[in-house]
């Protein structure tokens, strides 16, 4: 190996998280771990965001409480060398917030180690409920970028900060722009390097690092975010943005080179994390949009193969739909955010896909009616619902009293 592959970033020769995302996603926990070196060792940080609708609420006079406790066990050939654990008491000012996915609980705690493998056991217990859920592994050989929220909300109580990210390790497939801090080893220097960013096939950003930034990395909490701060002159890193928005959901290659010599490669992970769950089956995703938009709009992406077919999907809506420079289009996520509420209300025993039924349709074309009425005076009973604004009105009939109504008019 040359020398300078030995001296490079992120003291990235030493440190290699990797992340088994199971527990974590079926809780609702997302854990997010960066190895950040600091003057005189090295600090693993662990930081948790949880939302609202995860956790577990009593209601307490006007308001409703809630809690967690996150413990971690810190192992070294399987020796247990440190424990830590986190604590937080919530509140939420109503029930509407109490079953909010965009509130979050955030809080961090750390480690400081020294140079060598370890792994972490995670677990977490809720307020209001005894039982304790043993999270996945976590195990910490290398670092890996730390990711950053841009223009996102500053913290006035400190200069030099980015709002982190929290999501577990992973860029949010979203609207919003994020950027990579790439901790760097003391002696190294920013002459003749190049960070490439690769998807599908693509080159998504191809960036020459003209400045290298003096500063130790440390994360703290301010106004209830969690921000990575920059502070004094022993620590150095570099920063790469302007890239997220062009990213599907999946993978992407992040490669660093020195003097056209690859130095160190990994992978970062793109996820939707609010992602609307009818997604999750492609095919039926596709069945819904040719039901409300027709035939046309589904036969080009049928074209594509299985595996293609997401991106195809979303290739369909940025056509249709432009939103911009970012892959992430706002009106699918509506669209399919509306499929979600059909398929919730509207599924019935003998029609288990409630956004293909009459309802569905119309609930996913025009949202949610102004106003809706029922008229049980005959024998079939009759929903009406008003879009005022259009001026529109739809007759549903349900002949037979199972909920499964048909569009009269």
């Amino acid at each position: 190996m040359t020398r300078l592959a030995l001296s490079l970033l992120l003291f990235i020769s030493l440190f290699f998280i990797t992340y088994r995302a199971t527990a974590q996603s079926r809780s609702g926990v997302l854990i997010e771990k960066n190895l950040l070196p600091g003057a005189d060792s090295n600090y693993l940080y662990l930081s948790v965001r949880i939302p609202y609708d995860r956790l577990i609420f009593l209601k307490k006079q006007n308001k409703y409480a809630s809690g967690y406790t996150l413990t971690f066990e810190l192992f070294q050939k399987d020796r247990v060398i440190e424990r830590k654990t986190i604590s937080e008491e919530v509140t939420a000012g109503s029930y509407e917030q109490t079953e909010s996915k965009s509130s979050y609980s955030q809080s961090f705690t750390y480690f400081k180690i020294d140079k060598g493998e370890y792994y972490l056991i995670p677990s977490i217990s809720f307020l209001n409920n005894n039982n304790s859920i043993l999270l996945d592994t976590i195990f910490v050989r290398n670092a890996s970028p730390v990711i950053i929220e841009l223009n996102g909300n500053e913290c006035l109580e400190e200069k030099n900060t980015y709002p982190l990210a929290n999501y577990g390790n992973k860029i949010p497939f979203s609207s919003k722009d994020y950027g990579l801090i790439m901790p760097l080893s003391n002696d190294f220097t920013a002459e003749n390097l190049r960070i490439k960013i690769e998807q599908n096939f693509n080159v998504i950003s191809d960036t020459v690092i003209g400045n290298i930034e003096n500063g130790t990395l440390s994360i703290k909490e301010c106004g209830g975010n969690l921000y990575l701060l920059s502070d004094g002159d022993k620590g150095r890193y570099a920063t790469v943005n302007s890239f997220s928005s062009r990213l599907y959901e999946g993978k992407a290659k992040l490669s660093v080179y020195k003097n056209d010599s690859l130095l160190y490669r990994t992978f970062i992970e793109i996820s939707w994390i609010d992602k609307p769950y009818v997604l999750r089956d492609i095919k039926y995703a596709i069945d819904i949009l040719e039901a409300v938009m027709g035939k046309d709009a589904s036969a080009e992406i049928k074209k594509n193969s299985s595996g293609t077919l997401f991106n195809s999907l979303v290739d369909y809506w940025n056509k249709r739909f432009p939103s911009g420079k970012s892959v992430y289009n706002g009106l699918m996520h509506e669209f399919y955010r509306r499929a979600d509420y059909a398929e919730e209300n509207f599924s019935t025993m003998t029609n288990k896909k409630g956004a293909l039924s009459d309802r569905g349709i119309i609930y996913i074309k025009y949202g949610k009616p102004d106003k809706i009425e029922r008229d049980y005076s005959d024998s079939a009973v009759k929903e009406y619902w008003y879009y005022e604004n259009i001026g529109k009105r739809f007759i549903f009939v349900d002949e037979k009293g199972l909920g499964n109504y048909r569009l009269e008019k």
